[in-house]
């Protein structure tokens, strides 16, 4: 993603961030999160690698899971959206999540 695109991105999203969790309500997508994560067949201890973690709303959904236990990695290009999932992170004493602000664009080629 080119410096521009990534800049309005961030801007975007940091200013969407404010009201996110309203315009996607949990009773909305609760059953296609659910059954997405479902199908990745989570088991305690392992890892998870949410891009774009945006507000963190996969967080319950993993948890369930992981029970608290592994690593639910969560990158975003927004500190915006990364304010509201460490909210969440730490409103539910959720010890296992640690946030990264990166662009998820060159996460790709930062694995080679």
């Amino acid at each position: 993603m080119s410096n521009n695109k990534n800049e309005f991105a961030a801007s975007y999203y940091d200013s969407f961030s404010r009201f996110y969790d309203l315009l996607s309500p949990k009773w909305y997508y609760h059953r296609a999160r659910k059954s997405a994560i479902k199908q990745l067949s989570l088991t305690k201890d392992m890892t998870v690698l949410n891009v774009p973690v945006g507000t963190g709303q996969n967080f319950e959904y993993f948890q369930k899971y992981l029970n608290q236990t592994g690593l639910i990695l969560g990158a975003d290009v927004s500190s915006g959206m990364l304010s509201k999932a460490k909210d969440k992170t730490e409103h539910n004493q959720w010890r296992n999540v640690q946030l990264v602000k990166c662009d998820v664009a060159k996460l790709r080629n930062a694995l080679r």
